[in-house]
């Protein structure tokens, strides 16, 4: 639904012993232009299994090694996009072996600030040609938020483009704590985001129907909670 890059996560070296940073380089690539009998995947799931630390070795294994500057592969589910094959139709859901790459952008986290534009020209421009509602498009990809990004950047129904999260999201009380530590304060913070999300997993004496952990753990908690410490 747009021509924009594509960022690639590439091999830059076999690992020798644990796996490190260096052994790996994130690039961005254009995108080249389709060819007779190919056709343009977007990723959707990728699947990381076990058998990825078998495709680090500098030997041929089951399948050819990965070669240092390739981009390294993984299972996964996409979307076609864009096709010069007569057997796939946009819209097609495909599965096969691919490489572990994607555009760019970034349509999260939530909650997102929706705009009725961008929905409306999702629905006139790409559901309503193909014959689909919005639930036929979360069944083949069930993430509203990529529907709505990949509209804004295909139709422009709004000149707004997702750079970065709208809202600072702090999944866990130590990621709070730690930014807090290193005196990064709210009026920072107003400055980067619209606001600041606080997991509400972070009340564990909230639970219901109790508090979860032993009561060792939960001892601790609370004793964390009134030396301030989250």
């Amino acid at each position: 639904m747009t021509t924009a890059g594509n960022r690639q996560l590439l091999l830059a070296r076999h690992p020798e012993g644990r796996i490190r940073d260096e052994d790996f380089r994130l690039v961005d690539a254009p995108l080249a232009p389709l060819a007779d009998g190919q056709v343009q995947v977007r990723t959707i799931y990728l699947s990381i299994d076990p058998t990825m630390r078998v495709w680090l070795h500098p030997t041929d294994n089951y399948l050819p090694m990965i070669q240092p500057g390739e981009v390294f592969r993984g299972i996964g589910i996409g979307v076609v996009e864009a096709t010069r094959h007569p057997g796939f139709a946009e819209g097609t859901l495909v599965q096969g072996l691919f490489g572990r790459q994607g555009r760019r952008y970034s349509f999260g986290p939530f909650p997102l600030v929706w705009h009725r534009d961008v929905w409306q020209s999702l629905d006139e421009r790409y559901l309503q040609p193909r014959g689909m509602t919005l639930a036929d498009a979360i069944e083949q990809a069930p993430i509203e938020s990529r529907w709505y990004g990949e509209a804004l950047l295909a139709y422009q129904a709004v000149a707004l483009r997702p750079c970065q999260a709208l809202f600072k999201v702090y999944h866990y009380a130590w990621q709070f704590d730690r930014d807090r530590r290193k005196g990064i304060t709210q009026q920072q913070l107003a400055q980067l985001y619209c606001g600041v999300i606080l997991q509400s997993a972070w009340e564990r004496n909230m639970d219901w129907p109790r508090e979860g952990g032993n009561w060792l753990s939960r001892t601790g908690r609370r004793l964390r909670r009134l030396l301030g410490r989250i």
